[in-house]
């Protein structure tokens, strides 16, 4: 039998004043073979994460393959590890930069007949401050909440709305 495991992926240990500015996914696709019984153990055992430090790759050129995620999982035997989505993930480095961006809700509002809006909407806190790597921080002007939907609103409204995640690293 064939099982595919998305594990959540990241990269660790990165060096003080450095941020990764490459695109490093959340996820990775981890595609398995052995029995059933025993495929079975890795959807009810621990739930498997994937957590490579950068210190163990080779300086210069940072590329994690498939054998290093091999490294870092253990498996039972009689389980082999078939595939890994993507095979292969490129992590280059940038001085770690700030900066203070405004944020832009991201909603649609309805109201209930006879009611609107009155007054603007106000958010606190207006603007944050991200960090990353300085060539990723030149691109951001704005940081968005999460798309959010209100309906049927007939009151003034206080609500916590989280912020959207990262497109990139």
């Amino acid at each position: 039998y064939q099982l595919v495991i998305a594990a959540p992926f990241s990269v660790d240990e990165v060096p003080e004043g450095m941020a990764i500015r490459t695109p490093v996914p959340r996820s990775i696709q981890l595609r398995f073979r052995g029995d059933g019984w025993r495929l079975a153990g890795l959807l009810l055992g621990p739930d498997l994460r994937v957590t490579i430090p950068l210190s163990s790759l080779p300086q210069g050129s940072r590329t994690i393959t498939v054998n290093e995620i091999i490294e870092r999982i253990s498996i039972s035997p009689g389980v082999q590890l078939v595939d890994v989505k993507p095979d292969t993930v490129a992590v280059w480095l940038d001085h770690l930069g700030e900066k203070r961006v405004p944020v832009v809700p991201e909603f649609t509002v309805s109201f209930k007949e006879g009611y609107g809006q009155v007054g603007t909407v106000l958010l606190s806190p207006d603007s944050i401050t991200v960090s990353g790597a300085e060539t990723v921080l030149e691109r951001i002007a704005s940081w968005k909440t999460a798309a959010t939907s209100f309906e049927e609103l007939k009151a003034p409204l206080e609500t916590m709305v989280p912020l959207a995640l990262s497109d990139g690293p």
